[in-house]
């Protein structure tokens, strides 16, 4: 019960970083976990119960857990088998860790921009290509100096 709790909880946390991160904003993100074997009603209505608990953070989190038809053809032999080694190493996710969707944790709208791509469209490119021409040739300091100016507009 607590092995499939904490990877749910585990995938939330991550997923939300990662969707953070890369700015995408699905309506539903699918928690999909493969059972190695069939478990107990209890254990999934308890995975339930919690993803009903982060589902009222972020409403965007739905779990599905599922067994294969065929858990070897899936799952090599002994999978999952060495669960107190990994328990012995790995950090434990709470429920607190998971983030409120829409809360100023993961907007970043505020935040400046720190550059714009559309810095010096206004640059006369015959006066840069020319620029760039006259260094091809040895690229010395005066040059690049002057390749510069043509790109900062004093030249």
């Amino acid at each position: 019960q607590e092995t499939l709790a904490q990877t749910v909880l585990t995938k939330v946390v991550k997923s939300q970083s990662w969707l953070l991160a890369t700015h995408v904003v699905p309506n539903d993100f699918v928690i999909f976990c493969w059972l190695p074997f069939e478990v107990p009603d209890d254990v999934v209505a308890h995975a339930e119960a919690l993803m009903e608990r982060v589902r009222h953070l972020d409403h965007r989190f739905v779990l599905r857990v599922r067994v294969p038809a065929a858990p070897g053809s899936l799952f090599p032999a002994r999978f999952a088998c060495n669960h107190h080694l990994r328990k012995a190493y790995a950090r434990t996710v709470s429920e607190s860790e998971v983030t409120a969707y829409g809360s100023d944790e993961d907007t970043d709208d505020d935040a400046a921009c720190t550059w714009d791509i559309t810095w010096s469209w206004d640059w006369d490119l015959a006066d840069f290509a020319a620029a760039q021409e006259e260094c091809v040739a040895g690229l010395s300091a005066e040059c690049v100096d002057a390749g510069m100016a043509v790109i900062s507009g004093d030249g």
